[in-house]
């Protein structure tokens, strides 16, 4: 069997011992060094030219930059996976993790630090390459579509998913809004259950988790009121790509206790914001529809941007009108901090698009279709619903650059009505994210291939 080509990127200091182990070129225990660089810069040239398949990276190297780590993993031809070699201190090992590399092993190298890098290796080359040839992988975007992203201007920013009213699809709204810029556009981003009412983007997006919002505000007041990154990202639950998410509240109760009530609750959710905009270039919020909860205020405050959401029903579009009022009475946000976007949408609804507009006095940042014949299995089979909702966001993006989704026979209007769905949920998304519009018409001109929507956004990440 062909051994396993390496290339160690690190201070000599770190890796004395193991190029003594290992020495360059040497092949006898199914694992060879192929060369040695200190100079982060020069990574990805000599990964390619030796044709390694794995990167030993220290952050110690002159030059050091932590994208390489993804562009190793999405090299065209083959997949190059990074070890990261990392310090005792502080945690580096979440961020290479969070960066996509495959594992880690302590600095400096010692004897064990080899047996554990022969031992890790080639199961991690296996698994990598088992990782490619899934029909979930997001393969890296042509040299020339990056160049237009890289040249397109963006605000980093809060966005809040929001309307007065339950049931109009906040959380689907704000978790695909989040995964279309966390796990296609591989933004970082942050993704806040903040709906005090009780919220479900654990179950949304299938997350196993430890940590909630309720966990971080009671470590908060324990020290002080003092947040900082270190603490909130041991609260975070990683989701994919560039996404993380905070999980929300497990009982609706637990938002009347001390560490999220009244004035507390606004000290904990204004310290987080403050907090996580230094980490993330977005953080969405998914937040609860009552006002008369402080810490549902305090977010809907600190928001950049609120996308206002209302449904085709009558109900629904006086809410929204009345939460324009009492938004600005009440908490000074503007009209100009306010998105509509009408979810759901149906011409059998009885409501035409522009009375909607008019009513509420807001223009429509995008309205998405709703297909009804996909409406009841979808909702009511919790199951089902799971396996659907797994890895919706790679299988998206996978669509949308031009991978080929599972055939199905579909008719020519079927493909439109679902070409307009993805259109209106990338829409939303460049409304935040302009590069966006870059991402999806690469998409299309690629051959991108939709498939049939349960309803509002979710579909569109429908594995």
């Amino acid at each position: 069997m062909e051994a396993v080509r390496v290339l160690i990127a690190a201070p000599f200091n770190e890796i004395g011992v193991l190029l003594n182990k290992l020495p360059i070129g040497d092949e006898a225990r199914g694992l060879s060094v192929v060369w040695h660089t200190s100079d982060g810069a020069t990574v990805f040239k000599y990964a390619e030219e030796l044709q390694a398949s794995v990167v030993l990276l220290s952050p110690s190297v002159t030059n050091f930059d932590m994208d390489v780590v993804r562009r190793l993993a999405q090299h065209p031809q083959r997949p190059i996976i990074t070890i990261g070699l990392v310090p005792t201190v502080g945690d580096w090992a979440v961020t290479f993790q969070r960066a996509g590399a495959a594992g880690h092993l302590l600095a400096p190298a010692t004897e064990a630090t080899v047996e554990q890098l022969l031992a890790m290796a080639p199961s991690l080359l296996q698994k990598a390459y088992e990782e490619r040839t899934r029909p979930t992988y997001i393969p890296q975007i042509d040299a020339q579509t990056a160049a237009m992203i890289a040249a397109s201007g963006y605000q980093r920013q809060i966005v809040a998913s929001y309307s007065p009213k339950g049931g109009v699809g906040k959380t689907t709204m704000g978790v695909n809004l989040a995964t279309l810029l966390g796990v296609v556009a591989n933004r970082p981003t942050i993704l806040i259950d903040a709906n005090m009412n009780g919220g479900h983007v654990a179950l949304h997006l299938n997350l196993k988790h430890s940590y909630t919002t309720y966990t971080l505000a009671r470590d908060f007041l324990m020290r002080n009121n003092v947040m900082t990154p270190q603490l909130v990202r041991q609260h975070l639950t990683h989701y994919d790509g560039s996404l993380d998410v905070l999980v929300g509240i497990s009982r609706m109760e637990q938002a009347g206790e001390e560490y999220l009530a009244g004035q507390q609750g606004e000290a904990f959710i204004s310290s987080l914001l403050e907090i996580a905009q230094q980490m993330a270039d977005f953080i969405v919020l998914d937040m609860g529809s009552s006002y008369n909860n402080a810490l549902h205020r305090a977010a809907l405050k600190r928001a950049h941007a609120i996308l206002l959401l209302v449904t085709p029903d009558v109900s629904a579009v006086e809410d929204a009108r009345k939460a324009l009022e009492t938004l600005k009475l009440f908490m000074d946000v503007s009209r100009d901090r306010v998105q509509l976007v009408v979810n759901y949408w149906t011409h059998e609804s009885g409501l035409r698009l522009p009375d909607i507009v008019n009513r509420v006095k807001l223009p429509s940042r995008g309205a998405v279709p709703w297909d009804q014949s996909a409406r009841t299995p979808a909702l009511h089979r919790r199951c089902k619903c799971h396996a659907q909702r797994q890895r919706r966001a790679a299988a998206f993006a996978r669509r949308l650059r031009g991978r080929q989704a599972a055939a199905r026979g579909r008719g020519a209007q079927g493909h439109d009505r679902d070409t307009c769905t993805c259109s209106a949920g990338a829409g939303v998304a460049a409304s935040i994210y302009p590069p966006m519009t870059t991402i999806y018409e690469a998409g299309l001109k690629a051959g991108m291939k939709t498939q049939p929507k349960q309803g509002g956004l979710l579909g569109l990440f429908k594995g």
